[in-house]
């Protein structure tokens, strides 16, 4: 554990992530001692990744290693949804729209009622919009409004803070639907 604990002071993400992989995969220790080196590759790889990101600015290179997180870590929910949401933001960063729209749309597939799930929806519903694809957005408008529109009052009668109330997001896509025809 030691080496693992000094890459991981020094901040050298790729060394802990490549070490604790050979670790994960190794003879050495029990099962749960691969599973703790599973758990530091999953979080040094994320590391790896956001610094592709945010340091080297190289976006369509981070979106790529977030998908890679997501796929091989499928089985923790919240770290999967959390490296989709990366890579969909990385790849529109690198202009690749489309790809970045299929990342956000696994999140909705496979992940509902995660913590993204919210904003994802407001986003992909513009996005759609924006390319006048209105049915798909009407359809991400209405989702929206039946599962997070508040009512324009809350119990003590003081307006919501909320983006927008039921109502709007209902009548945003009944627009949409009106501009298709």
């Amino acid at each position: 554990h030691y080496i693992l604990d000094i890459y991981q002071l020094l901040q050298r993400y790729e060394e802990l992530s490549k070490s604790a992989y050979e670790y994960s995969r190794g003879s050495i220790g029990d099962n749960q001692f691969r599973d703790e080196m599973r758990e530091i590759r999953m979080q040094s790889g994320m590391k790896v990744c956001e610094s592709i990101s945010t340091k080297k600015k190289k976006y369509l290179q981070a979106g790529t290693c977030f998908e890679r997180m997501a796929k091989e870590f499928s089985n923790k929910k919240k770290l999967s949804a959390l490296a989709y949401i990366n890579a969909a933001d990385n790849y529109a960063k690198g202009k690749k729209g489309e790809k970045s729209l299929e990342m956000s749309n696994i999140v909705l597939r496979k992940y509902p009622g995660s913590k993204y799930e919210k904003k994802t929806l407001l986003v992909l519903a513009s996005t759609y919009a924006d390319r006048a694809e209105f049915e798909r957005s009407a359809k991400l408008y209405e989702r929206y409004s039946r599962q997070y529109g508040k009512k324009p009052f809350s119990k003590r009668g003081k307006r919501s803070k909320e983006t927008g109330t039921q109502h709007d997001f209902l009548l945003r896509a009944a627009a949409l639907r009106e501009a298709k025809g």
